[in-house]
């Protein structure tokens, strides 16, 4: 009899936690979430869900980041370029009924910043013509440009020293809204071939430099200290002074022709913190080597720098058909615009 009795005890048991089971029906959860997201600065996204039945969500994600699940999208919010925020992270999502795990998963968070040059303040723009005098240490009208370090990336860039003096012609980048496509000469060493900057703007960078034994070196962008940063891309454009000295020829550089085979290229060096090089990446911004070729390359072209990995600085310097006893005939001059930062 007391045999039975347990028996009957424990069907009741058995019969009691099925019908309590059913008082709660099973909860889903389902979302397509990547592995790996790349943001804007600053930008949101949102990612559709489809759930059922009584569950909660848990969001755990960078500082800096916001995210949140509601009537049925996940929205992730990417921090403003500052380099105050987390720029990488995961972000995990885990939803739960009760105890039980319904969905868990976590995503590798980046952001990408864009330096556009467009809120370089004026007193650090080249002028007060294209010629660009302040960029020079002799300029008495008011306080010589020397160089210029953007905070939203942790980008900066500077005139090159030379015999305790920055001077451009000691080679490194200048700020510039110049873009006078006709008139030749060093006299117009600022301005770009093109209308402008890049995708419309105003601003860009000017770049120059050429090692040689009197205080001349390559023009260089850098961040600052020990930080690394993969740089995607940026745009490439030929300034008005090669340009037209390719054209047309000059004192000092020969005219480009398909005859000779004409070249001038456009070599980016990356470097880490350690001062290694990781790796080259070329740009023609002339090239009359076979009769399809463009030429003298017009208007601004995206250049993917992605092979180079993470660098703490880029290195310009530049290589030609037109070649003498002082190196690259051409004037070594280009404009870049639009780096594409992935933090």
């Amino acid at each position: 009899m007391k045999k039975l009795c347990i028996l009957f005890m424990l069907s009741v048991a058995l019969l009691t936690g099925c019908k309590k089971d059913e008082l709660v029906p099973p909860a889903e959860f389902q979302l397509e979430l990547p592995a790996e997201l790349t943001f804007e600065a600053g930008e949101t996204r949102s990612f559709d869900y489809t759930a059922s039945g009584d569950y909660t969500v848990a969001i755990t994600f960078p500082e800096g980041w916001a995210a949140k699940a509601e009537n049925n999208q996940l929205q992730i919010t990417a921090p403003e370029a500052n380099l105050s925020a987390q720029f990488t992270g995961d972000l995990n999502v885990t939803a739960l009924q009760g105890t039980a795990i319904l969905y868990d998963r976590t995503a590798s968070l980046s952001t990408l910043a864009t330096l556009t040059f467009e809120e370089v303040p004026a007193e650090y723009l080249a002028g007060p013509t294209a010629y660009g005098e302040n960029l020079y240490s002799t300029y008495t009208e008011g306080t010589p440009y020397t160089g210029y370090s953007d905070t939203r990336t942790g980008l900066g860039w500077e005139i090159n020293e030379a015999f305790g003096s920055r001077d451009f012609w000691n080679g490194g980048v200048a700020v510039s809204r110049w873009n006078d496509r006709s008139t030749t000469g060093t006299g117009n060493q600022c301005s770009v071939y093109a209308e402008g900057g890049a995708g419309g703007s105003l601003t860009f960078a000017v770049a120059t430099g050429m090692l040689n034994d009197y205080g001349g070196d390559y023009a260089r962008i850098a961040f600052g200290g020990q930080t690394e940063e993969l740089i995607e891309s940026f745009q490439v454009s030929n300034a008005t002074y090669p340009a037209l000295s390719m054209i047309e020829g000059d004192a000092f550089a020969k005219q480009f022709t398909y005859e000779d085979a004409d070249w001038l290229k456009l070599v980016i060096t990356g470097y880490n913190a350690a001062g290694t090089a990781t790796g080259t990446v070329d740009y023609y911004l002339a090239d009359f080597r076979s009769a399809t070729a463009p030429g003298v390359v017009e208007g601004w072209k995206q250049v993917n720098l992605s092979s180079l990995g993470k660098v703490n600085r880029l290195e310009f310097s530049f290589e030609s058909s037109d070649t003498g006893l002082y190196g690259v005939n051409t004037p070594t001059y280009f404009c870049f615009d639009d780096l594409v930062i992935k933090k």
